[in-house]
């Protein structure tokens, strides 16, 4: 499940033209972490979920239903 989270996030952030560097200050993370949380290769956080929302303009629930099984 985090992978698709990871992946939503990433689609968010590119089709929004945000880079990696404004997003890892405004989660107070590395630009590394981020990554790697963009990869699933770690968990965003659910507070990082919800600023993430904010920043990149979805919902939750939109967040939600596209990265059902």
């Amino acid at each position: 499940m985090h992978t698709r989270i990871g992946k939503y996030i990433h689609e968010k952030r590119i089709e929004k033209h945000v880079k990696l560097k404004d997003v890892s200050e405004r989660l107070h993370i590395t630009v590394t972490n981020v990554h790697q949380k963009e990869k699933g290769l770690r968990k965003f956080t659910l507070q990082e979920v919800v600023i993430l929302s904010d920043m990149l303009g979805f919902s939750l629930d939109e967040m939600k239903e596209q990265t059902k099984e």
